[in-house]
């Protein structure tokens, strides 16, 4: 096994399927954990349900990540707005707005 960008790529013994080592992986994990296994293959969703976890096509892991991270670009995109827009930018609109007359007040005394 190696850590590759925070996922870990498993390479199964000689003579070891991958739909054995996930079987297998999904009876002992489901046990203490919420286990997904995505797969679009119909048999082996009926024997990874059959396991204790739970399943998912290919596709709908597709549209998961490309929901996911257009979710984290909406974050972020507005954590960087209220930080380009300084302290205002923070504030409640009300809260912004009486600030900046009084601000103006000051300015005019």
């Amino acid at each position: 096994m190696i850590h590759v960008g925070g996922i870990d790529v498993i390479y199964t013994k000689e003579a070891e399927t991958a739909d054995l080592y996930i079987e297998k992986a999904a009876h002992e994990l489901s046990k203490k954990y919420k286990v997904t296994v995505a797969t679009s293959d119909a048999v082996e969703q009926v024997i990874i349900y059959g396991a204790g976890a739970y399943r998912m096509s290919a596709q709908n892991l597709l549209e998961e990540l490309l929901l996911t991270k257009g979710l984290m670009r909406e974050h972020y995109e507005k954590r960087d707005e209220k930080k380009a827009g300084g302290i205002l930018a923070q504030m409640s609109e009300e809260d912004a707005r009486a600030l900046q007359e009084h601000l103006e007040n000051l300015e005019e005394e």
